[in-house]
């Protein structure tokens, strides 16, 4: 064996002889390597307490729908290695076969919004499974549960890192060890259980990412006959089960992966053009495929009475830019105070003109997700903001707008009439000029950052606004006027 597999073997095997991997009573049991390795080791110890895997995986025959289209053209392969693990170990195999209609539609995503705060589909269609997996361990009375969580990304498991240049395939990996994430995490916690991973310890990332490094072709190469990710994990377990298993995503591996697929069916073919002819007329708004067809996701229901104020983000509630500083002290000054003030008469929604990833993790790390003084609606990214032409130096030039029509047209209870957008950049107001607010850009490197009141004023205008009828009368330009 290799002497740095050994070194793997060996610094594994003590993590999961640990007091915290033998206090897991269950585990998320894909039949993957990651958690093949730590079910197999675990169990060896007379101290585990490890007595159940959980497999979650969609039965092709209970969806007539998929199978009326053959949508399951490879059957999900994560209950024959998850039956053979569990077999071998003697542990209890709850396996869960739910239907495509009750993850969608279920607990489990209800979960997973209102937890991961998130609306990507992909996303959704991963961790809805772990999400159901961890209802049913709930359910059961288990309180730790194992999962594999960190293997792909330190090992280089993940197909799309088989084709990167071997030379930068470490420095990749030691920035995705960085800023990788797990849903398993926070949908535990909100259901008041605990999981682990033991590769998530800080050994093992230490471990893969320490300056000697694990050379490239430890990482990927031949096992067994194949080429595979993740080789040293392989050559450090041999014998487990899943050792020679090909990597499969969850969606596969639990049969998931059809949801694209189905939302074709689901969704009439006349029904989706004509949806998608009103959002392109309507917004400029090209839908795309049906599973990403537009929709205003809601975060949190609106509040009957209440007013709406629209905030960007970018320059307006926070300064990102990298040389300004880091990202935990972007918020502008008063920035919980004011949402909260705001929130007692507003409803809240941002709208950011960046991607889902980059608007969802600047909100998590601000806590604006899960702050207990306010509640935000709903968030839109650059995607939904609609392109126009305008005169700018005697020339003609094409710039994306936020049109609030989008928002009303969601939400009936808000209109011309009640709505305030605040923003950094005025030209976003070409379609609302009535509802727009101009804010004063926060940069953290200007002489005046550490001064900047504008927040708290802005909350004054505001709230002596609140009660007003309607706002149609307004010229927000003249709001610092109004208050000291």
């Amino acid at each position: 064996m290799n002497p740095i597999a050994v070194q793997l073997r060996t610094l594994l095997t003590s993590v999961l002889q640990s007091d915290e991997a033998q206090s897991c009573d269950s585990i998320l049991l894909s039949g993957g390597l990651d958690t093949s390795i730590a079910a197999e080791i675990i169990n060896e110890q007379q101290e585990s307490q490890l007595n159940a895997g959980i497999t979650v995986t969609i039965d092709p025959s209970s969806n007539q729908l998929a199978n009326k289209h053959n949508l399951f053209i490879k059957q999900p392969q994560d209950i024959e290695y998850a039956t053979r693990i569990a077999n071998k170990l003697g542990i209890s195999h709850h396996v869960l076969t739910p239907t495509l209609d009750e993850l969608v539609n279920g607990p489990a995503m209800d979960l997973c919004t209102k937890t991961l705060r998130t609306f990507e589909s992909m996303e959704l269609r991963n961790a809805m499974v772990i999400a159901h997996a961890l209802l049913y361990a709930k359910s059961l009375g288990l309180s730790r549960v194992c999962t594999g969580d960190g293997a792909d990304e330190l090992f280089a498991g993940y197909k799309f890192m088989h084709q990167m240049d071997k030379n930068k395939l470490c420095s990749y990996i030691r920035e995705m060890a960085k800023t990788m994430r797990f849903c398993a995490i926070p949908l535990a916690k909100s259901l008041g259980i605990a999981v682990w991973s033991p590769y998530l310890d800080g050994r093992v990332i230490e471990f893969a990412t320490s300056n000697s490094e694990i050379p490239a072709s430890l990482l990927i190469g031949e096992f067994s006959g194949a080429v595979h990710g993740k080789l040293i994990l392989r050559q450090a377990f041999p014998g487990v089960v899943a050792a020679a298993r090909g990597k499969e995503p969850i969606e596969c591996g639990s049969g998931t992966a059809v949801m694209p697929a189905l939302a074709e069916h689901l969704i009439a073919d006349d029904e989706f053009a004509e949806r998608t002819r009103e959002i392109k007329l309507r917004f400029d708004i090209d839908v795309g495929d049906k599973e990403r067809r537009v929709e205003l996701q809601v975060i949190n229901p609106p509040r009957p009475g209440r007013k709406l104020l629209v905030l960007d983000l970018d320059y307006t509630l926070l300064d990102c830019n990298p040389g300004s500083g880091d990202m935990v002290n972007m918020a502008r000054p008063g920035l919980d105070q004011f949402l909260t003030a705001a929130y007692r008469h507003y409803d809240l929604i941002v709208w950011s003109q960046t991607s889902w990833m980059v608007l969802e993790s600047k909100m998590t790390i601000l806590g604006m997700l899960t702050h207990p003084n306010y509640r935000i609606v709903s968030a839109l990214n650059s995607s939904m903001m609609i392109s126009v032409r305008s005169q700018r130096g005697g020339k003609v030039v094409s710039h994306h707008v936020k049109a609030l029509e989008i928002i009303w047209s969601w939400f009936s209870q808000y209109n011309y009439k009640n709505t305030v957008h605040v923003d950094d950049l005025d030209r976003n107001f070409v379609l609302n000029w009535q509802s727009g607010l101009r804010i004063r850009p926060y940069k953290r490197n200007s002489l005046r950052a550490y001064r900047d009141r504008e927040l708290e004023k802005l909350a004054q205008y505001l709230l002596l606004i609140a009660e007003l009828d309607t706002f149609e009368h307004l010229d927000h330009s003249q709001w610092k006027g109004l208050v000291g």
